[in-house]
């Protein structure tokens, strides 16, 4: 419908070499390194979870069963 109005119909299926280029960095470099983060700061968390920050969390019983080394 929209070739109709006189827009150019886009193949999304293409890829240029500079689109294929960033693709492969995210594919292979820039995802698998935050999903790394990601996962080691919540390893990190759930294994030492640190100081409360906040009263409220401690009233809710969130940090009471942190005990400091």
């Amino acid at each position: 419908m929209e070739e109709k109005n006189g827009k150019p119909k886009i193949d999304y299926t293409v890829l240029d070499p500079k689109q294929a280029a960033l693709t492969s960095v995210w594919a292979l470099a820039i995802t698998p390194l935050a999903i790394s983060v990601v996962s080691s700061t919540v390893s990190q968390f759930n294994n030492e979870p640190g100081p409360c920050v906040s009263k409220a969390f401690e009233g809710l019983g969130i940090c009471s069963s942190y005990i400091p080394h």
